[in-house]
């Protein structure tokens, strides 16, 4: 029997493949400062909010705190990789591997192929230990999922991917998958260095929050589309005019929806979860620098109170959702705008204070 170290509940939950590394990550002294001093925000031109240094998913590194190895699914049998699982979790590495959830899923009959994390097994009780969701209340939980299930699953993926090469080439290209095993790298402790990416994070989510607007050139120089990206403080700004959107699109006859396949419960909830790490963030430059100064402690309040009213907004999105009512859109649109406002005064006070205080330290 064998436990690797789990956060089961991280700074966060709203994406998979995020969450799949940082309920690792936050089991090292150092984790929750790392993620503190990482993870910016953007808002892709297709209307999903999502964390990472740039537009899209795989952009978010991990180099310098995760070691990643990939290993070709089909290099062992379904069943032989339940012995190379135990193997490489008593080595310390978490495994993450595809599967097709219709065949390990209990009441889920649908084909549908997502990764599962497995960080711990009884050998005698024949189970692997893996955090997923609940359905029932949102939170991830231990599950245990017996060894004979695997497999099966294991193999419907690789009958898949035979059939779709290509999407399995996205897989390894955007999350390492189909299989893959991580291990935390021992990172020297060094205030400075999460100090600087604090200040490179804050700088980018309020003083270079914009919308981008990225334009794709075909081969004889001629412009073929025009792509809008929003990030940090923009994302506001982008969900604001995809509530707008939808207000528009209710009004028309037949009622549409211009964004159908965009959860905007999920995007507000990323929205809430970033600022979650944002306020870490912000207790890591007044801790590591010494500030006790009565406009910065302000300005983080005024901060703390945007982030329950964030907390509101997705709470009123999922009720919406529920309802099926957009009557509490014009709503949530105003709390974005005084967030906007708001943050942005509360960020550049904190900033410039944080960099006087740095500058003192030099």
């Amino acid at each position: 029997m064998k436990q690797l170290p789990i956060k089961l509940r991280p700074a966060i939950t709203s994406e998979c493949w995020t969450y799949n590394r940082t309920c690792i990550i936050e089991t090292d002294p150092s984790g929750p400062e790392w993620v503190a001093s990482h993870y910016t925000l953007f808002m892709h031109s297709g209307g999903h909010i999502s964390f990472g240094d740039g537009f899209d998913k795989p952009s978010m590194s991990y180099y310098d705190i995760l070691e990643h190895q990939c290993v070709p699914l089909e290099q062992y049998g379904a069943r032989e990789l339940i012995q190379r699982f135990e193997q490489w979790i008593d080595e310390g590495y978490y495994v993450i591997v595809d599967v097709n959830l219709g065949d390990l899923v209990k009441d889920y009959k649908n084909f549908k192929v997502h990764e599962i994390l497995l960080y711990g097994y009884d050998e005698q009780r024949r189970v692997f230990y893996s955090p997923l969701q609940n359905e029932r209340n949102g939170q991830f939980e231990s599950f245990e999922l017996e060894y004979d299930v695997i497999p099966p699953a294991i193999e419907s993926v690789v009958a898949y991917y035979r059939e779709a090469p290509l999407d399995r080439f996205e897989r390894f290209f955007n999350f390492f998958y189909p299989l893959s095993k991580l291990k935390i790298i021992p990172i020297r402790r060094d205030d400075n260095m999460f100090i600087l990416r604090a200040f490179k994070k804050l700088e980018a989510e309020y003083y270079y929050s914009n919308c981008l607007e990225i334009s794709r050139y075909g081969q004889k120089h001629e412009l073929e589309e025009k792509l809008a990206h929003y990030t940090g403080l923009g994302c506001l700004i982008g969900m604001r005019e995809m509530l707008s959107h939808m207000i528009e699109g209710a009004e028309t006859t037949p009622p549409h929806d211009p964004y159908p396949n965009i959860d905007k419960v999920t995007n507000l909830f990323t929205l809430y979860e970033h600022r979650c790490i944002m306020r870490s963030m912000l207790e890591l430059l007044r801790e590591k620098l010494d500030i006790d100064n009565e406009a910065y402690n302000s300005a983080f309040e005024t901060y703390c109170s945007g982030i329950a009213s964030m907390r509101e907004s997705y709470l009123l999105m999922k009720k919406s959702q529920i309802s099926g009512k957009l009557n509490s859109l014009p709503g949530i649109i105003q709390r974005l705008d005084v967030i906007y406002e708001s943050d942005y005064d509360s960020l550049r006070i904190m900033d410039d204070i944080a960099r006087e205080k740095m500058s003192e330290r030099l």
